[in-house]
């Protein structure tokens, strides 16, 4: 068991470097062909920050145990609505608009949407062209914003490192296939439900990238905020979408760790939605209480 645990400590860590890379070059790289800075920041990068649950899911359904792979779905989200979203709210104060208040409608609708499709213990194909509308309205939207936040553009392009980055994705689905190798062998061998993994302590390293990006990527903290959003939209939809159209998959609601995650999960978007809605601004005592709020999570599946 000793070598199966080094193989997935490494292996977070590289994944956690690689999708710092590619993430800082796809950045640049925006930059370069004058891509809008809010349409980049809410959509692009989103994708990109994503690839590894989406390649998680994928090398979970090849090994069998799918529910693996919607875990570290539910737990990357909950961790980054929560503790990097309360971690950043501890350093910035913003300001509500209406605009704000829609974003974080749609996060909690992506929420309520998966919660929704995992009702019948299946997520086919019919369920991810529901889930990839929500998504398509969410793109309209941001494109509507893309034009009415002409302050954020792109002016300067930036040297890029286009050869680098197919070698930085590549490792990743590298190391996400190693992730998922080793997860399978722990579980088959010592008989250890693997979900508890995803959802917490590999939820929880797959969102610690978005810290750096949110230091060195991000301009200006509204921006941040709605980027942030982006990656839960982006997470909740896109993600187990494109998974269920090529490969459907069961998600059994009421085994061990089925049902509760998912209410979790929308108990939190919905409050954080509803926080933007009633207040004119968040700032520190949001971000105490998101933060609070993963703590408890977090002990509530591990103690």
């Amino acid at each position: 068991m000793v070598v199966e645990v080094i193989l997935f400590a490494l292996s977070i860590a590289a994944v956690v470097s690689s999708i710092d890379f590619i993430s800082k070059s796809v950045s640049s790289i925006t930059r370069s062909f004058g891509v809008p800075e809010y349409l980049a920041s809410t959509i692009i990068l989103s994708f990109i920050i994503s690839l590894p649950t989406f390649l998680i899911m994928s090398f979970s359904n090849l090994y069998g145990f799918p529910t693996f792979g919607v875990m570290t779905i539910i737990g990357t989200s909950i961790a980054t609505i929560s503790l990097i979203m309360g971690l950043f709210l501890l350093k910035n104060k913003i300001s509500v608009a209406y605009e704000r208040y829609r974003n974080a409608t749609f996060m909690w609708a992506s929420a309520l949407l998966f919660l929704i499709v995992s009702l019948d213990n299946f997520i086919d194909r019919f369920d991810a062209i529901f889930m990839l509308l929500l998504f398509f309205f969410y793109c309209i939207y941001i494109f509507y914003r893309t034009g009415k936040s002409k302050e954020f553009v792109f002016l300067k392009p930036q040297k890029t490192k286009l050869l680098l980055l197919p070698f930085g994705i590549l490792t990743i689905a590298i190391i996400c296939f190693v992730i998922v190798a080793t997860t399978a062998m722990i579980s088959t061998r010592y008989l250890i439900d693997v979900s508890i993994f995803g959802l917490t302590i590999l939820g929880l390293l797959l969102s610690l990238p978005l810290l750096d990006l949110i230091k060195n990527v991000f301009k200006t903290p509204t921006l941040t905020f709605d980027s942030l959003i982006g990656n839960l939209v982006v997470m909740l939809t896109v993600v187990p979408a494109v998974t269920a159209l090529y490969c459907p998959f069961p998600y059994d609601i009421t085994g061990n760790y089925g049902l509760a995650p998912l209410i979790i999960l929308n108990i939190i978007t919905l409050s954080f939605a509803l926080a933007t809605r009633l207040r004119e601004n968040l700032s520190k005592g949001t971000g105490i209480i998101l933060i609070l709020l993963y703590i408890g999570f977090l002990a509530f599946f591990l103690i």
